[in-house]
């Protein structure tokens, strides 16, 4: 416990820098936080800060953020809800418990979600019918990428959020279908879609191509691990195809890739481009 409080203590530093009150309420949530679930550990259910309920749980790591956090995600949240509207509809590709998909029940009527860890599938369930949305929103267990197949995950017992496709035979796995989103989504909606695919992004993306060429997708928000994943999503785009679509990583528009220097863990977004001055006032 000691080592966690620590850590927690210099996260809070780094954000709370400049606050020493937010500092110190800060590392009593997380003091209360660590005790509760060494002890109780019941699960918790809250209002969070965009009105959505969540159930907070104490072998969660998304549970935590809210705890030291406060609003985990808040920017990327707020811009995706933006471009919701009656015909669009979320897609959120390793949607993990929820964060994205439960915390934006309000502003999306219909959702696609996909989740391979059973685990986090189940939770991803309970998060979303406690807001009263899972005959709305559509829950795959399974995987997303540039083809249709079957892909191997580790056997998990707990929501960990970064397991990915692997092919180590040492290790206890389960079998996951993989879907293309084109052959998913339907062809009379537009789109608002998050991925967090742990290094497979770029292959979800090209799984887009159809829905991309015909302008269906809005904006996407895809988690960047390396320069190699934006690369290739970068010439899937803009070399190999010619569609409307811009890449920010946040304020900044991507031209070229010449003086774009290595920075792991950047979240990217694709924007069509006549929605691209609506999302630069947001970010």
């Amino acid at each position: 416990m000691i080592s966690s409080i620590i850590n927690i203590s210099n996260q809070l530093l780094i954000r709370q820098s400049d606050n020493v009150f937010g500092f110190l309420k800060g590392l009593v949530l997380a003091l209360i936080w660590q005790l509760y679930k060494r002890t109780l550990g019941f699960p918790i259910i809250i209002e969070t800060y965009t009105g959505a309920l969540f159930i907070l749980r104490s072998n969660c790591i998304t549970s935590s953020r809210f705890i030291y956090e406060g609003k985990p995600d808040e920017k990327y949240i707020r811009i995706l809800s933006f471009f919701a509207s009656e015909n669009t509809v979320f897609v959120d590709v390793g949607a993990n418990v929820g964060l994205y998909s439960a915390l934006m029940v309000g502003n999306f009527n219909k959702a696609i979600l996909f989740e391979p860890n059973p685990v986090a599938a189940t939770m991803l369930m309970q998060n979303i019918a406690v807001n009263k949305k899972i005959n709305d929103y559509k829950i795959y267990e399974a995987a997303v990428g540039a083809e249709e197949g079957q892909v191997s995950f580790p056997a998990l017992d707990n929501p960990l959020p970064t397991a990915s496709i692997t092919s180590d035979a040492s290790i206890d796995t389960i079998e996951r279908k993989m879907y293309r989103l084109d052959d998913v989504l339907g062809d009379n909606e537009e789109f608002v879609i998050k991925i967090d695919a742990e290094g497979f992004d770029a292959e979800v993306v090209i799984g887009l191509s159809k829905k991309l060429e015909d302008g269906k997708v809005k904006i996407c928000l895809f988690e960047c691990h390396n320069l190699r994943i934006l690369k290739k999503v970068y010439d899937f785009l803009f070399v190999e195809n010619k569609y409307n679509y811009s890449i920010y990583d946040e304020s900044r528009k991507i031209d070229v890739l010449d003086d774009f220097t290595e920075k792991k863990n950047r979240d990217i977004f694709i924007v069509r481009n006549d929605l691209a001055s609506e999302y630069l006032k947001l970010i």
